[in-house]
């Protein structure tokens, strides 16, 4: 099975499966979420965790609920086990018909954004990404930590969401330029994408 399986298994707000069905194929959506192969993981993301946010109760209820979280935590801890940045430059901007004079990504940011954004979303499980996101802000000296947190604080930001997610978290600036630093002392990581950085202080105006 592939995500259009569990697109539709998990279709958000009129899954087809009954919860006992849902439960069935949730460790294997699971699987597919957390390795996002291509980026498929973008097309299941909301509808996972609509379901088991959708029945919190019932999987509460049944000793299941806490299982739901670890598995969301082992999709962040895999997303951010490295920080890969897929830089395009101007004329690979242009082969792909965009009028961007340079473009980067970072492997696993929009699953990850997108899987946060759908449990603050969907509001029952939303201390999970808060929990995760705090973890990141509370690292020290740890610059692949704070790679993902200023990734996902420029994210955030172009959402308009940043600063009321988790509370007050963006209006900290001394916590971003502390991340910042962190990253700037790391040759490993500011040095092999100068422009990615570049474009990612900007935008936190640090």
């Amino acid at each position: 099975m592939g995500w259009r399986d569990y697109f539709w298994i998990f279709a958000v707000g009129v899954a087809p499966v009954t919860y006992e069905e849902g439960l069935f194929f949730l460790p294997d959506a699971f699987d597919c979420l957390r390795q996002n192969t291509d980026g498929d993981g973008i097309q299941i993301d909301s509808g996972v965790i609509w379901f088991i946010s959708h029945h919190a109760d019932r999987l509460k209820a049944d000793g299941l609920l806490a299982a739901c979280q670890g598995e969301v935590d082992r999709c962040f801890a895999h997303w951010t086990r490295q920080f890969v940045v897929i830089h395009f430059d101007q004329a690979a901007c242009e082969a792909k018909g965009w009028r961007l004079k340079r473009f980067n990504i970072v492997e696993d940011s929009q699953v990850l954004c997108e899987t946060i954004e759908a449990l603050v979303q969907w509001e029952t499980n939303r201390a999970w990404g808060e929990s995760f996101i705090a973890r990141l802000a509370e690292s020290e000296n740890d610059p692949l930590q704070s790679a993902w947190f200023l990734e996902y604080a420029h994210e955030a930001t172009c959402w308009g969401e940043f600063h009321q997610y988790p509370e007050n978290l963006g209006r900290e600036r001394a916590l971003l330029e502390r991340h910042a630093r962190i990253v700037l002392e790391s040759k490993e990581l500011f040095d092999v994408h100068p422009t990615y950085w570049e474009d990612v202080f900007d935008g936190l105006n640090l």
